[in-house]
């Protein structure tokens, strides 16, 4: 068991990234204000006219995207232009349908080291089935390089809607997670997190990532840690993700990795006892290959277990994963899954032309998917430094899988 979270710091932060302002300004700045392009309409599965560019003069890559009282908002790593370091910008959907990006934090505000940058923020809420609750955490990474010596785990608390966020101290050991939101499992929060050693252009053996289990209890602030997990080559796990299913009457949990060395995504499964206090967490000791494609710029899964979409409570074990399933790093494409993640559709194309690092989140009250990730600007040649981010909603009724839905009996 690691202690729990500290205060750092009972003065709120700012957006504009000013540290000395004791409560935070959403400026209306026209300047920074996002332009939204509509795209073409992917067919089969999106809801027209929902399909958006989000900021598109911010140059984007890792996204979060979650839900406040007054709209969506996205936490990325993005910049306005090439030759400036990455910044943690903040970019809300206000009332009009127009995305308004701020900075909130930028290197500099944490080091003076020029090459320092910002890595993969996670955006959520604390407390997705309490309505009333207005408390979210934001989690990045800053430093001077992927390895996780190299890198300082930050944490910000607002309970005002992110509105206002106020710094945390993370316990010593603790990462956090490194790409994607935790799972809410009964009075956990369970974060995926991943240990990177070396240069991954290295190929002499030197390098190594493995993934690691950490789990926040909300009932007493304690963190409890998994042992690195990896698999017989050193250079595999990395960026976990999680889902459920039920097994002789206990709820599981399966965890998904990239897997930098196979063609498969790597998994394991556990659970967790009612009181970890009392009874100690039975961790895994090992992964092995998943039946899921691997992808090569991110992963990341929708547990719809137990939701509800157009009126339908869906059945336990109803997963959607998005990833680059099909060997390309630059086309999107997500699979389907009933039984948990045990066994997946072939992939169903999203985006052919350009589409890394998938973040999603269900909004439970329109039964829609919201989907964002990092996306060519379409008149620019197809590089990382031309990204933005894209964002799409998914209605899971209309998915279609050789013309048919899948899912037809649930609705």
């Amino acid at each position: 068991m690691i202690q729990n979270l500290s205060l750092l710091t009972a003065s709120a932060l700012s957006l504009s990234g000013d540290s000395s302002s004791e409560v935070l300004h959403k400026e209306e700045n026209a300047d920074q204000a996002a332009i939204s392009h509509k795209v073409e309409h992917l067919p089969g599965f999106l809801v027209s006219p929902f399909e958006e560019w989000i900021a598109y003069s911010y140059f984007g890559h890792s996204t979060s995207i979650t839900k406040s009282t007054e709209g969506y908002v996205v936490a990325t790593n993005g910049r306005q232009n090439t030759s400036e370091p990455k910044n943690v910008v903040i970019i809300e959907r206000t009332a009009n349908g127009q995305w308004k990006p701020h900075v909130f934090k930028t290197p500099k505000d944490f080091s003076s080291d020029p090459k320092a940058f910002v890595s993969s923020p996670v955006l959520f809420k604390v407390h997705p089935s309490d309505a009333a609750s207005m408390e979210y955490l934001l989690f990045f990474r800053i430093g001077t390089g992927y390895e996780t010596k190299m890198m300082q785990s930050l944490v910000f608390r607002s309970t005002d809607g992110c509105k206002t966020f106020m710094r945390e101290v993370l316990p010593e050991g603790i990462v956090g997670p490194t790409k994607c939101k935790p799972l809410h499992f009964g009075n956990y929060l369970v974060f995926g997190s991943s240990i990177e050693r070396g240069d991954p252009s290295n190929k002499d053996g030197t390098s190594s990532t493995n993934a690691r289990i950490e789990v926040y209890d909300l009932r007493t602030g304690n963190w409890f840690q998994s042992p690195e997990l990896t698999t017989k080559k050193a250079f595999g796990a990395i960026e976990p993700t999680f889902c459920t299913f039920e097994k002789d009457g206990t709820t599981w949990i399966r965890m998904l990795c990239r897997n930098r060395s196979q063609g498969f995504a790597l998994e394991t499964t556990f659970t967790l006892p009612g009181n970890p206090e009392e009874k100690e967490i039975e961790w895994p000791k090992e992964l092995i290959s998943s039946t899921l494609p691997n992808c090569d710029s991110g992963l990341d899964l929708i547990d719809l277990s137990g939701k509800t979409v157009k009126g339908k409570l869906i059945p336990s074990g109803t997963v959607i994963a998005f990833g680059n399933f099909l060997g390309s790093r630059k086309a999107l494409e997500m699979a389907l899954s009933s039984d948990g993640g045990a066994t997946w559709s072939k992939p169903i194309s999203i985006d052919s032309r350009s589409g890394e690092f998938p973040a999603c989140y269900f909004d439970e009250e329109s039964g829609l998917i919201h989907l964002t990730y990092a996306s060519n600007k379409p008149e620019l040649p197809v590089t990382k430094e031309n990204q933005t981010i894209r964002h799409l909603e998914i209605d899971p009724a209309s998915i279609t899988l050789d013309g048919e839905n899948p899912w037809l009996s649930f609705f």
